[in-house]
């Protein structure tokens, strides 16, 4: 999911592909990671999912403190 700014839109339907033990990966553009973790976590509570985050990686600065995150979670 590299959609920049942001695939935020598209998360719901990923929970409703994704089998049990998947990795979303998912691209964003925020101040610190927790912010992006905090859209998956939300998305795996309505679809009633857990989430483990395993990865996590600043890719470039996207504007004035704000930055390009790529997260692993996965989905059980």
């Amino acid at each position: 999911m590299g959609l920049l700014p942001s695939c935020k839109e598209y998360l719901l339907d990923a929970m409703k592909v994704v089998k049990i033990n998947g990795i979303i990966h998912y691209h964003g553009t925020a101040k610190n990671w927790k912010e992006l973790f905090d859209d998956v976590k939300t998305a795996t509570d309505i679809e009633g999912y857990d989430v483990k985050l395993i990865r996590k990686v600043r890719v470039k600065s996207y504007a004035p403190k704000i930055y390009h995150w790529v997260l692993d979670c996965r989905i059980f």
